[in-house]
């Protein structure tokens, strides 16, 4: 769990304890903020051709394609967090 969910989960967890009133909306973006941020492998689809087989890989989150050279850490698209070693 990164730092990111973790001041998301206490906010949660304050709201809940002091009646607060946190929009359900307002939780969604900051989720979305927290899961942009956490390392995600990219889909790695095979293309055989011939004799040669082509690895093409997407971003989990927009579906671009993208690579380990041009996208070392992140999506040019969506800016999603990758990660490239299990």
């Amino acid at each position: 769990m990164n730092k990111y969910q973790k001041a998301l989960n206490r906010i949660v967890k304050f709201c809940d304890i002091n009646n607060g009133s946190v929009l359900e909306d307002d939780l969604k973006t900051l989720q979305e903020l927290v899961d942009k941020v956490t390392p995600k492998k990219p889909k790695k689809i095979i293309d055989d051709f011939d004799d040669y087989a082509y690895e093409y890989y997407f971003c989990p989150n927009c579906e671009n394609e993208v690579n380990d050279t041009y996208c070392p850490s992140r999506c040019p698209s969506c800016r999603q967090a990758l990660k490239w070693n299990d």
